[in-house]
């Protein structure tokens, strides 16, 4: 069963963290007040868990905490993760209900469910699902208290198909670096064999200490972690919150894609996007994306690459025109030495 642990390793008005927000505020953040957003300078003057949690990652090395502190804060700001929203975000992210903040588990903790079945490898759309996890754990990760979170997994029906390493990773990052400490546990529920290579792999980016908060179990236990009246449906709960919507503000698949895709996307390839969400979402929806999809016959263009690509064809037709000029001329130079020498040849 899980067990908090982090009561144990606060230190909440210490003199380690006296001296990281003193350093901090002195030498970090005089230097570059810019880098970083006042609330989360306001947190570390407070002394809040946003500077504690780092004392904690450093084990109370002065120095250490003090470049995590400025490291994080930046990061922080750099992600802009104080103004994002889901309306940023492909309206099928939350549509599909693939992940979402839920109901408090037995614990007090707040969770976040995550369904690796529903999960679309899709390198297109790969850089939204990234910033949507960001965006999901800044929702759950108290930064002024420390209150811990639980996350939970379904692998239920999870095959090859739906491994995606890079988001596993991004996950396990953003837990051991940008956001850490407060998660109390994580649930891998149905954990398939054919993922045991995957779990080899992660486990060796988790910090042996932590090892121990990730807990396999079957999807018959899962009321010994979560109130059958806080639990999801599709792990057997009775809750009624909805998990799945639509934000009226955020843009549809190809409308995210239209505006933020650095590549032209064809439209053959535009079909194939649309397939990955066709098990997730309601018939009208699709149709709607569909008909999106039919009236762009000529995909997505990005201007940027097309002139790229005109000016490397440009570049290159320069290039053969000079190579043609220069073996005109070498052939010229040829048949001139040549003349001349027949010449010389005649006069002798």
């Amino acid at each position: 069963m899980p067990l908090n642990k982090i009561p144990k390793l606060r230190e909440p008005r210490g003199p380690v963290s006296q001296q990281v927000r003193d350093l901090f505020l002195e030498r970090e953040f005089k230097e570059k007040p810019e880098d970083y957003y006042l609330e989360d300078v306001k947190m570390i003057e407070n002394m809040d868990f946003l500077l504690q949690r780092y004392v904690i990652m450093q084990r109370k090395d002065v120095e250490g905490s003090v470049k995590m502190v400025s490291s994080m804060l930046r990061w922080r700001k750099e992600r802009k993760l104080l103004e994002m929203s889901y309306k940023q975000f492909p309206c099928e992210l939350t549509m599909a209900g693939g992940a979402f903040v839920y109901e408090p588990d037995k614990y007090g903790n707040k969770t976040l469910y995550l369904r690796a079945s529903l999960c679309k490898n899709c390198a297109e759309i790969k850089s939204a699902m990234k910033d949507f996890l960001t965006y999901l754990l800044f929702q759950l990760d108290d930064a002024k208290d420390g209150h811990p979170y639980a996350i939970i997994m379904d692998l239920t029906n999870t095959t090859l198909t739906n491994y995606d390493i890079d988001l596993l990773t991004h996950i396990v990052a953003l837990l051991k670096d940008y956001f850490p400490v407060n998660m109390d546990y994580f649930l891998a529920i149905n954990f398939p064999w054919i993922l045991t290579a995957a779990w080899s792999l992660i486990k060796r980016l988790i910090p042996v200490e932590k090892r121990d908060a990730v807990q396999f179990i079957s999807s018959d236990k899962i009321f010994d972690y979560v109130a059958k009246e806080n639990c999801p449906d599709f792990l057997g709960g009775t809750c009624q919150r909805p998990y799945q919507f639509a934000d009226p503000d955020a843009p549809n698949t190809i409308e995210y894609l239209k505006q933020n895709t650095t590549k032209s996307i064809s439209h053959k390839r535009l079909k194939e996007i649309l397939n990955l969400f066709n098990e997730n979402l309601t018939k009208e929806h699709m149709l709607d994306l569909k008909e999106q999809i039919e009236k762009m016959k000529d995909g997505i263009k990005v201007k940027d690459e097309i002139s790229l690509n005109n000016n490397n064809n440009d570049s290159d037709e320069n290039l053969n025109k000079s190579s043609s000029a220069n073996d005109s001329a070498a052939i010229q130079e040829v048949s001139d030495s040549k003349a001349g020498k027949k010449k010389k040849k005649q006069t002798a």
